[in-house]
């Protein structure tokens, strides 16, 4: 297990004398996952479901001077087929602040968290995310090493405008996760033999935030080679991606409202007569609603709709060329849960899922015999420290 394999340099880095200007934080995870149908995360579906979704994480920061700060993080996961629990690195960079004129500048060189979304540069910490589960139309698990992290260099820019910050930011960045069995299928519908490798590619994203809402634009670019391997059915071919993700958040009182969309558009070239030259839409979007009931509880609801793509929004054209149920084509995904903060590091949460569609659900863990309605329940506890 992944706590198996971190906890022991936890309980050093805690045993040791810290300088002032060294500071650790951690967490961990661990989750039970039931399905009435459709394995996720393990074999859910069975009479016990599964334990197995955990996550434990160690980050350090120091202050090297004024201006200077550098950190590092690493995290072992475990989420059935997805992920075994190997120990990775989540990102290690130098950060340097400057001032420009009425802006705050900051650069940061190194492997760096792809910040897209409310949501995705602090998503390994479950007590920063809104539920045990992001919405799957817009944070995919199953492409989840793909998302995180990348190398290379982040400029952002930041301006207080009375009472609201308006934050510009721009990466050139080589994306870390692109040849694993679970982006490959993700990309390419199953986990080939070959290489899948991806150039550097530009980032660039404007925030504007004030006390109760944020408004966010990100947008990316990236062209994805395939290297077959011998004897391998699949040709030497490339995928041109391009990809809006756009975020609202407004709170009013004990209400918060939340509403993502994901605007991807991919271009196949080249591996034919496997994959067909093509343009697709993928598009993943959700609404949320959460309130929280003072004290510690706190409950949202959830509808998260996503479509592999918009043009075959029914799946007839996946199906013909897969072989595949339509249903896995898109997912319909109604979800309500709820929170309650034990203390001020401690948070015990649960959720449920009524889903048509097995669009997001990952092949690693459930590559045969899809059910088209399935339920998914959640129950998960948190520790930070």
């Amino acid at each position: 297990m992944s706590f198996g394999k971190l906890l022991p340099l936890v309980l050093y880095l805690f045993a040791v004398p810290v300088q002032a200007d060294v500071q650790f934080d951690g967490y961990l995870t661990q989750g039970w996952v039931k399905t009435d149908h459709n394995d996720y995360f393990g074999s859910s579906s069975k009479s016990g479901g599964s334990w197995d979704f955990n996550e434990i994480g160690m980050a350090v920061t120091t202050t090297l001077s004024d201006n200077l700060m550098g950190s590092a993080a690493v995290v072992a996961r475990n989420a059935g087929g997805t992920d075994n629990g190997d120990i990775r690195v989540d990102y290690a960079h130098l950060v340097y602040d400057f001032g420009m004129g009425d802006w705050t500048a900051q650069l940061a060189a190194g492997r760096n968290k792809l910040n897209f979304g409310l949501f995705n540069a602090t998503r390994d910490v479950a007590n920063t995310r809104p539920s045990i589960l992001l919405p799957q139309s817009y944070y995919f698990d199953n492409a989840r090493k793909y998302l995180i992290n990348a190398d290379g260099i982040q400029f952002n820019l930041r301006h207080e405008m009375g009472d609201s910050i308006l934050t510009l930011s721009g990466a050139y960045q080589k994306i870390v996760g692109v040849d694993n069995p679970e982006t490959k299928a993700y990309f390419l519908g199953y986990n080939f033999q070959g290489h899948l490798k991806a150039d550097p590619s530009v980032h660039l994203s404007i925030d504007w935030a004030s006390q109760s809402t944020e408004l966010k634009a990100y947008y990316a670019t990236e062209r994805k080679y395939y290297d077959p391997a011998d004897s391998d059915p699949l040709p030497a071919g490339h995928i041109d991606a391009a990809a809006w993700w756009l975020s609202a958040k407004h709170t009013e009182g004990q209400y918060t409202f939340i509403g993502e969309l994901f605007i991807p558009t991919l271009n196949y070239q080249g591996f034919s007569p496997v994959i067909e030259d093509a343009t697709i839409i993928p598009r993943g979007g959700y609404i949320q609603a959460g309130r929280n009931f003072g004290g510690n509880w706190e409950a949202f609801v959830r509808r998260d709709i996503m479509y592999r793509n918009w043009k075959d929004r029914g799946g007839q054209d996946f199906a013909a060329a897969t072989g595949r149920p339509a249903f896995d084509a898109y997912a319909y995904d109604t979800t309500v849960g709820g929170r309650w903060h034990i203390d001020t590091r401690q948070s015990l949460s649960a959720e449920w899922h009524h889903v048509s569609g097995t669009g997001w659900l990952p092949l690693e863990d459930a590559p045969f015999d899809h059910q088209k309605e399935w339920n998914l329940f959640l129950l998960q506890y948190s520790l930070n420290f």
